[in-house]
């Protein structure tokens, strides 16, 4: 009979019964088991007779016989060995992997229901920032003071940002020249002081990429937006893409317009979904040829999501068209549209 095992919500190919005993033999031991039978039920691997003998070692506190059934030459024992390291990697690589997701989402989670503050602060940094010495040089300390100032007016009003109390400019500063925190390897801190350092790592970071992309908005983007043609068009793509960044679940949002891009112009992950954006800028409706080419686009990049963004309105051609198609539209882009749009894609993952 062949076998399937789950292993933290990863489930693995079927597998003979003897490829079963050996990875419990190799320690993999905290898992659930089901025949590959259609309706079968999962249950805890110590409940399937066929396995028992594997973990009776295990259960004794026994040290493991690596030959196990394969017998006991040198050779069985160096498969077993391989077969153990390698089950190892991977475990600790998907407990990494489900540690990882849980902190970025945790800082997600925090700052959703600042929004408006957040806003407010992105536009004092980003103002502060700009200022000017007599010597001409800019404010190098605005961003960690103002962030410092936010992460602790909000600690004040939410009782979920408590471990950010008593945070220091000087501790702001750090994180944002340096890369994520790891939490690999042994540590004298415990590891939910760790954890949270990775948290809050992950919010100043968001917190900067908002009034980066505010400020290519405001010192390049706006003059270009007041122009006409493909200057404005430019300049409209960096405002909708500083308007998507700080957004609640939207990753890696870049610019991807250019000669030969099929039709696209902007690319992010919401969720676990590509999303390949088209951006108009027109004075007059949009129609049916961008509905086209971000369709042609989100096949280019490997999309999962394909929208055309505009500052006007559809055609009803174009409406048609994208429905048949699947293309999602934002007619009228503001922050409000584009929130809703990020919301729907993560209702829907």
């Amino acid at each position: 009979m062949r076998w399937q095992v789950k292993l933290n919500g990863n489930v693995s190919q079927p597998m003979e019964e003897d490829a079963v005993c050996r990875l419990l033999r190799a320690g993999v031991v905290d898992v659930q088991v089901r025949p590959d039978t259609p309706g079968a039920s999962w249950k805890p691997v110590e409940d399937w007779r066929p396995f028992q003998a594997a973990l009776a070692p295990f259960a004794a506190g026994r040290a493991w016989d690596t030959a196990g059934k394969t017998g006991g030459g040198a050779a069985a024992q160096k498969e077993a060995r391989d077969e153990a390291a390698a089950a190892e990697a991977r475990r600790v690589e998907l407990v990494r992997r489900d540690r990882d997701q849980r902190l970025t989402e945790e800082a997600e989670r925090l700052l959703a229901p600042h929004k408006e503050r957040v806003a407010t602060f992105v536009e004092i940094a980003f103002t502060k920032g700009a200022l000017v010495d007599e010597y001409g040089d800019p404010d190098t300390q605005a961003f960690p003071k103002e962030a410092t100032r936010f992460l602790r007016k909000v600690a004040m009003l939410d009782k979920r940002w408590n471990f950010i109390n008593g945070v220091t400019k000087e501790q702001v500063q750090r994180l944002t020249r340096s890369s994520r925190p790891s939490l690999a390897g042994d540590s004298p801190v415990p590891n939910h002081v760790r954890e949270q350092q990775v948290v809050l790592w992950e919010v100043v970071s968001r917190l900067g990429a908002a009034v980066d992309a505010y400020a290519a908005v405001r010192k390049g983007a706006q003059r270009q937006f007041s122009g006409q043609g493909s200057s404005a068009g430019t300049g409209y793509e960096l405002h909708i893409l500083a308007l998507l960044t700080p957004l609640p679940g939207v990753s890696s949002p870049r610019r991807i317009g250019q000669s030969g891009d099929c039709g696209g112009d902007l690319l992010c992950t919401v969720g676990s979904r590509r999303v390949v954006a088209q951006v108009k800028y027109y004075s007059d409706k949009v129609g049916t040829a961008s509905v086209q080419e971000v369709y042609a686009a989100k096949a280019n990049y490997s999309g999962d999501v394909a929208v055309v963004i505009t500052n006007n309105i559809f055609t009803l051609p174009a409406r048609r068209l994208a429905k048949q198609l699947g293309v999602e539209l934002i007619e009228r882009a503001d922050v409000a549209a584009l929130r809703a749009f990020v919301e729907k894609l993560r209702a829907s993952s």
